[in-house]
């Protein structure tokens, strides 16, 4: 049964005005009350029109800097900024910075947005049949996701997150042509599209490890043609990936960055930082524990009063605030210590003293020790304990930070309702793509790929990157959701047959 145009249209319509109306409902209730988000920071709109975030110094400062010093980069004042951020965001703001100005760019960036959501969402549903050759999974999987309300809240945003998803759709789409019918053009396509998805989020490059599946997959009699197709994927990647080899390599004097580097502390907040959220990423998620919330504290008290009874004063209520686990292998004396050293290298930084590097180096010294001692007194908390406890942070959660509305939902009871559904929800997808691999037989290949793609994304996230924010998911969501309506259809499908057996049964 092929999809119909009609359906389509009633997709479309209806998504624009879901879309719509969610997100003016998220915007007047900005408008109307005083919020306060995870960070701390007051949830406002930027130029009356996208949500403000703290994260869109790191997408638009790029081409009012390259307009101003002919130089793209976030900061032209810190060392190879240039290469600290890929560039597909950025332009893409950019684009509508030099079209509509400042304040409109924030105004029509959403349209675009929503624009390239919808569009998405269709190939994510074209995409869906051609992997699984069910028209019923295909619209499960496209509804789910479009009516998806972090989704949706993002394209509001002036972030990656507003984009890069949508790249994932559309590459997706280019790799269900080429698994029903492998042309040269479809896997170059593939490539191309790929591409741009990393130089957009980086992490989405963790995909590759599917795609490298898929390929042998498709070729696994023809041995020389596997190498034929990773060749055409590859020529299509390099028509993005090589300008922007090239052009990192002329800026750095002759350094090859493929996607983006960062020299010394990635968040200005210098390298202690680093070395306090290495040890806070032994026992918890530094998500929930912030080093740079600490470090934001820190430099705040600093700036009002520099006396050192204001300094044990903050210090007496962080430790109070230190959650039970920092104690493991380390006493409060440790701590304290480190604490004491961290706040003295902000203060002499911000004195701008000759010592700061003397300084910042004690409070890397103790802050090492803390990792240290964990990691030879607890292993087992470090490598076993504390990834699982990033299993849980990353599958029991509801994926609402986004979405202003929902961050005041206690006593209500229509907002606890959505709250609760995004969360089974999300256990849900993780269940689908775990249970599906194993007992699922008739979509193995899209199984076996999207799990690839997920397991990947965990292993980054917990074993090299150590931190996850329910961001990371968002360039998975489309994989989650084809494997969410792949379980979702056969277990009703089976419920169905036990509801109502055959008539030869």
């Amino acid at each position: 049964m092929k999809i119909s145009k009609l359906h389509i249209a009633t997709l479309v319509i209806s998504l624009a005005l879901y879309i719509f109306i969610w997100n003016k409902w998220n915007i007047d209730y900005i408008r109307t009350n005083s919020l306060k988000d995870i960070n701390y920071a007051t949830w406002s709109l930027a130029h009356n029109s996208t949500i403000f975030s703290i994260d869109n110094y790191w997408y638009t400062s790029q081409i009012k800097n390259y307009l101003k010093t002919r130089s793209f980069t976030i900061d032209p004042h810190i060392y190879r900024y240039d290469v600290r951020r890929t560039p597909v965001y950025p332009l893409f703001y950019g684009f509508h910075y030099i079209l509509f100005g400042e304040s409109g760019s924030y105004h029509y960036i959403r349209y675009t947005q929503v624009f390239i959501f919808i569009l998405a969402t269709v190939c994510l549903l074209f995409a869906t049949y051609n992997f699984t050759g069910s028209t019923t999974i295909a619209w499960l999987a496209a509804i789910a996701y479009g009516f998806n309300p972090t989704l949706v809240t993002y394209l509001y945003y002036t972030i990656t997150e507003a984009l890069s998803p949508s790249l994932v759709c559309f590459l997706l789409f280019l790799l269900s042509l080429a698994y029903k019918e492998p042309k040269r053009r479809y896997w170059i396509a593939a490539g191309a599209m790929f591409a741009l998805a990393t130089l957009c989020r980086p992490s989405i490059v963790l995909i590759s490890i599917a795609i490298a599946y898929l390929i042998i997959h498709i070729n696994i009699k023809r041995p020389l043609r596997i190498l034929l197709t990773g060749f055409y994927f590859s020529a299509g990647a390099a028509l993005f990936f090589a300008p922007h080899i090239i052009r990192n390599y002329i800026i750095t004097d002759g350094e090859i960055i493929v996607l983006e580097k960062y020299y010394g502390d990635p968040m200005n907040y210098g390298m202690p930082n680093i070395h306090l959220r290495k040890w806070i990423s032994c026992w918890t998620n530094p998500a929930d524990y912030s080093s740079e919330v600490i470090s934001n504290k820190m430099i705040n008290q600093i700036a009002v009063s520099n006396s050192d009874k204001d300094k044990q004063q903050l210090i007496s209520t962080l430790m109070q605030q230190l959650p039970e686990r920092a104690l493991i292998a380390n006493n409060k004396s440790d701590i304290t210590a480190a604490y004491n050293a961290l706040y003295d290298y902000y203060r002499a930084k911000q004195q701008k003293l000759p010592t700061t590097n003397t300084i910042g180096n004690n409070a890397i010294s103790k802050l090492e020790k803390l990792e240290k001692n964990i990691k030879h007194k607890a292993p087992e908390q470090v490598y076993i304990f504390t990834p699982l406890l990033f299993v849980k942070s990353i599958i029991v959660q509801s994926n609402s930070y986004p979405i202003p509305i929902l961050s005041d939902y206690q006593g209500k009871r229509l907002l606890i309702i959505i709250k609760g559904i995004m969360l089974l929800f999300n256990i849900y997808l993780f269940i689908s793509i775990f249970m599906g691999s194993f007992f699922i037989k008739n979509q193995r290949m899209i199984m076996i790929f999207s799990s690839l793609y997920v397991l990947t994304s965990f292993t980054y996230i917990i074993f090299i990157l150590h931190y996850f924010e329910a961001r990371y998911l968002i360039p998975i969501f489309p994989v989650l959701y084809i494997t969410g309506a792949i379980y979702g259809y056969h277990i009703a499908k089976r419920i169905s047959l036990k509801i109502t057996p055959p008539d030869n049964a």
